[in-house]
């Protein structure tokens, strides 16, 4: 009995060790930056690129306010965006901004989408956020801390995955 108790015990210990605060995707300069490519069902590049547009439509209160460039030639269209996190703190759930900047590029049967410059509402980007310092605090966090910054890291990884399925619905729509 006291064999399985203490094998438990470990195989615990390096459970929960092994949990990592610092899995948002980086570029090579260190930036979180999301991005994926959407197949668009046989779509022309000037149908990608009209559906990109329709995202920005559909999906947020004003495309004008939230498309920056528009580029038909290019069938590309970026924009700065704002979404709330839902944020654990305990038995209360925070709302946090949050704001980032999104690029969709169409090509024939696909667009490219970056999602980057993400920064929370008070003003702190997601680099610094996850970073190898606060990866540090975080292992060394109590329970609640590590609650919350688990929080922001799924909450965020949350809303990238749900925009992210937006831009898809949006591209499938017949």
């Amino acid at each position: 009995m006291k064999r399985i108790l203490i094998s438990t015990l470990l195989i615990f210990s390096f459970c929960v060790y092994g949990q990592r605060l610092n899995v948002l995707p980086k570029d090579e300069n260190g930036k979180v930056h999301f991005t994926k490519t959407i197949e668009s069902n046989n779509l022309s590049q000037e149908q990608a690129y009209n559906k990109s547009k329709s995202f920005f439509s559909n999906n947020f209160n004003s495309a004008k306010d939230v498309i920056e460039l528009d580029d038909k030639e290019k069938s590309t269209i970026i924009g700065k965006a704002h979404t709330i996190l839902n944020i654990q703190n305990g038995k209360i759930t925070t709302p946090v901004p949050l704001s980032f900047s999104i690029k969709i590029e169409s090509k024939n049967n696909k667009c490219n989408v970056d999602i980057y410059n993400l920064i929370y509402n008070n003003g702190t980007f997601a680099e610094t956020f996850f970073s190898e310092y606060n990866e540090a605090r975080y292992i060394k966090a109590n329970v609640k801390n590590k609650l919350i910054m688990e929080s922001y890291r799924d909450q965020t990884l949350e809303k990238i995955a749900f925009i992210e399925s937006k831009i898809k619905e949006e591209l499938n729509k017949n």
